[in-house]
């Protein structure tokens, strides 16, 4: 696999994590997944590191949206 087809698959990976394959690009992925152990592992970094990235946003979030004082105990730790 090359840097192009790992950049694309990379893509697809986020835009089906965000729900937005149709149809006929989720069975064609859906195909070379079954048939590809490389693009497994690259469709499954690139889902790992956007579930990573989604949980950081999260913490983020709870954390400016904690009280002033929470968030200054919760960094002396």
């Amino acid at each position: 696999m090359n840097n192009t087809d790992r950049w694309h698959l990379m893509e697809q990976a986020e835009r089906f994590a965000d729900g937005r394959l149709d149809e006929a690009e989720a069975a064609a992925l859906d195909v070379r997944l079954k048939e590809d152990a490389e693009a497994r592992r690259v469709f499954a970094a690139a889902l790992h590191q956007h579930a990573e990235l989604e949980f950081d946003k999260s913490l983020t979030r709870e954390l400016m949206a904690a009280p002033k004082a929470a968030r200054s105990m919760l960094w002396r730790y």
